[in-house]
């Protein structure tokens, strides 16, 4: 007896980039083809994704993401996805998210270099997925979902099923958030990124991604979305204790079913320090620890040590070559044999090649 599992496709998110057979509007075909299953709980079920224009002309398709649910009493989480032509080099990322159990979503990113991948009139493959088979006789009735809540496609008997999503155009396809305006402001070594949206739908939320010098986008924090609101919001993001160098910053916002976009990328600069300076110690008085910064505008044997007001030696903080930038060093209030020194004044005091500078500081135990 043939074996099937309930897929439903939940929502489709794509942006459309230049055709090479221009189109005011494109449709498209998905499908899924079970390529393997062995039948047997802990054995492999392995599905083909499919995609092609239903139309009689081939389009360029861009940044987007393919999402579905799962029977998840039938099928353990995927475990894998092979990408297959589909991606062609024109896709930085193609990979496979769980934002939510059994809710699956296949993430397509566009390089900003080209104009997508050319969806032909031929079917074709964009990944294989990898389950497990958790219980054998709960993988059935495939199916997709075109609509909500329950307008399903059609189940053929050569275990393909085929489902159209509609028409796209140009202002289809986009993550329904409005993002009306991307700034920054920078201090020193801080940059505050500040941003507004007029619209909200189904945001989960904003993930900053960071480049340094041109190396590729990383992840440097999330700030939670308003979910659902067509109030303006306002949202921020310090980053801190930069180095001089070329930084970009973009922001990739999440939908609630795991589909992302990106805002445009921003570019600042921090410059070194122009003076070497060492700052009052933050919190003062402090307990149990406190925080010292300090700048250098060339490269420098650096030594901060803390004495007490006799001048007797209570702990060395820093000492060695350091390059030009923005510093910072801890103090917890104990003397380098590890002990916690009593309550007082203390001072602490900088050597930088020809700079000197001391200071005076208050612990309290």
């Amino acid at each position: 007896m043939r074996l099937r599992v309930l897929f439903i496709l939940f929502a489709m998110l794509f942006s459309l980039g230049t055709s090479q057979v221009v189109a005011q509007t494109n449709a498209y075909d998905l499908q899924f083809v079970i390529v393997k299953n062995d039948m047997v709980a802990a054995g492999e079920y392995d599905v083909k994704i499919q995609i092609k224009s239903s139309g009689s002309q081939q389009f360029a398709m861009g940044t987007g993401g393919l999402a579905f649910t799962y029977n998840t009493t039938g099928l353990n989480a995927p475990t894998n996805i092979a990408p297959a032509n589909f991606s062609g080099g024109n896709y930085s990322t193609l990979a496979l998210s769980e934002p939510v159990t059994g809710r699956v979503v296949i993430n397509i990113v566009l390089n900003s270099t080209n104009n997508g991948t050319t969806i032909s009139t031929d079917w074709m493959d964009v990944a294989t997925i990898d389950f497990t088979i958790a219980q054998p006789q709960l993988t059935a009735n495939l199916a997709w979902r075109t609509a909500s809540p329950n307008q399903t496609g059609i189940f053929v008997d050569d275990e393909i099923t085929v489902a159209s999503i509609g028409t796209l155009n140009d202002s289809d396809g986009l993550l329904p958030v409005e993002l009306s305006s991307f700034t920054h402001n920078v201090f020193q070594n801080k940059v505050s990124l500040n941003w507004a949206t007029q619209t909200e739908t189904d945001n989960l939320g904003f993930e900053i991604e960071r480049s340094v010098a041109g190396a590729d986008f990383e992840k440097v924090g999330f700030v939670e979305g308003s979910g659902t609101t067509v109030v303006a919001q306002s949202y921020s993001f310090e980053d801190n204790s930069l180095q001089p160098g070329a930084y970009s910053y973009r922001l990739k916002q999440v939908d609630l079913d795991g589909a992302f976009d990106y805002s445009e990328s921003i570019q600042i600069e921090i410059t070194a320090p122009k003076n070497f300076t060492i700052a009052q110690n933050y919190p003062n008085p402090f307990n149990p620890e406190t925080k010292i910064d300090y700048t250098l505008p060339e490269n420098a044997n650096v030594s901060i040590a803390i004495y007490n007001l006799k001048g007797q030696f209570i702990s060395q903080l820093v000492n060695g070559e350091q390059a030009p930038g923005f510093h910072s060093v801890n103090w917890n209030g104990r003397n380098d044999s590890g002990l916690e020194v009593a309550s007082g004044v203390y001072i602490y005091s900088i050597s930088a090649n020809k700079f000197r500078e001391s200071r005076k500081l208050t612990f309290i135990r």
